[in-house]
């Protein structure tokens, strides 16, 4: 299944710039003009998201950058030929801790309002199914809180990282990391 992203065009059925199904939404069209109300499909889901050694330049795709050490963060981003639209940190431990965090989601000014949060969001989402997820503090401005609002928060506001991710760079705004660091020595 396919979340869809507003990109301008015209036509309906395949859109061949972005190299994926298309349709037009007809209450968005009239609302706001000839070139709006067109959508194209990206599917979120892990089995469609591409490392960068599988990716084609020519179709939009959800890519996964992986963390350069283990359980560190690492980055889901929505491209474009070239041009990152989007994207999220992640830290995720597979290890029997079964912890996520995610530390935040920016969206190039460009592409705002257009369906590439969302996308990032459904695609963190898939990729965390079987995780605890916890988020970094989420920003407060009104565009921030109307969009959290709208697609649902990840997780508690309030990483928790566990000693794998601490380890690997991943902070927490909980008294974990210290106690971790205290025991430590």
């Amino acid at each position: 299944m396919g979340l869809p992203v507003v990109v301008a065009g015209v036509g309906a059925g395949y859109f061949h710039w972005y190299g994926t199904s298309s349709f037009v939404c007809t209450a968005c069209r009239n609302a706001g003009g000839p070139d709006a109300g067109e959508w194209i499909t990206v599917n979120p889901s892990v089995s469609a998201q591409k490392r960068p050694d599988e990716v084609d330049g020519l179709k939009i795709t959800v890519m996964v950058l992986p963390p350069e050490v283990p359980a560190g963060a690492g980055q889901i981003q929505l491209i474009h030929q070239g041009e990152v639209y989007g994207y999220a940190a992640l830290s995720l431990c597979p290890r029997g801790c079964r912890r996520a965090v995610v530390q935040y989601l920016k969206v190039a000014e460009a592409r705002r309002r257009r369906g590439v949060g969302r996308v990032l969001v459904e695609a963190v989402r898939a990729r965390c199914e079987k995780f605890a997820v916890t988020t970094a503090p989420l920003p407060s401005d009104p565009a921030s809180v109307r969009f959290w609002a709208q697609v649902g928060l990840l997780g508690p506001q309030q990483p928790r990282p566990c000693g794998h991710q601490s380890d690997a760079g991943i902070a927490s705004m909980g008294w974990e990391d210290a106690a971790r660091r205290a025991n430590r020595g």
